[in-house]
């Protein structure tokens, strides 16, 4: 998990926008040389931060839709 601070973590939202910012630098060349290795680190974790967040949105997604459609489709 990626974290702000001890108890927040960092919304799906500003992870892409960082992960974002990583890429643009990346691809510019507007790293040195030495932070390059560490930029690559971030945006792998960050990468995968943002993927598991989808991953468990759209497990809640189909969980809603097994369980509470099928309900509503019965009452109309």
């Amino acid at each position: 998990m990626i974290i702000m601070n001890q108890s927040e973590e960092l919304p799906y939202e500003q992870a892409m926008l960082e992960l974002e910012s990583i890429i643009s630098k990346m691809e510019d060349g507007h790293l040195p040389m030495d932070d390059m290795l560490n930029a690559y680190k971030r945006a792998a974790e960050l990468l995968s931060y943002c993927k598991s967040k989808v991953v468990r949105l759209e497990e809640q997604v189909k969980m809603i839709d097994s369980t509470i459609l099928p309900t509503w489709d019965d009452d109309n």
